[in-house]
């Protein structure tokens, strides 16, 4: 319904703002009654927030964690170049270990994703120059 569609399009856009924090997204999710998105079909807007968490700089593990624990199907969401959450969290420049735990925990099969360009999560991450012994 159209209400539900600007809903989950005022929260794309909250989860890629530089304003992502893990408390203000708990609180704009109980807000608009976001309850529960897992739904037996096709990739979802709501299942592609988390992409757009993983993507943002500001991410961290509790704000995954919110996510997860309202959209259990996130985890293994295909975007439209076939890339999950994993793909993007990795190329994160501040990707933490335990976020990708929370990530493979939620999806084990994600590692073995590849996206329609070819690549798995583990050629982002090596190709992302900004990782040292303190990051992923």
């Amino acid at each position: 319904n159209n209400r539900q569609t600007l809903l989950t399009a005022q929260l794309c856009d909250y989860c890629r703002s530089d304003a992502l924090s893990e408390d203000a997204l708990r609180d704009k999710i109980n807000r608009l009654r976001v309850v529960d998105f897992d739904l037996p079909h096709d990739t979802t807007e709501e299942e592609l927030l988390l992409h757009e968490v993983c993507d943002n700089q500001r991410v961290t593990e509790g704000i995954i964690r919110c996510i997860l624990g309202k959209i259990t199907t996130a985890a293994m969401a295909t975007d439209d170049v076939g890339r999950l959450p994993l793909h993007y969290v990795l190329w994160n420049d501040n990707v933490t270990l335990k976020m990708v735990q929370l990530l493979i925990d939620a999806a084990p099969e994600s590692v073995r994703s590849v996206g329609r360009d070819g690549r798995m999560p583990l050629h982002l991450y090596s190709q992302c120059s900004n990782k040292d012994e303190t990051t992923a």
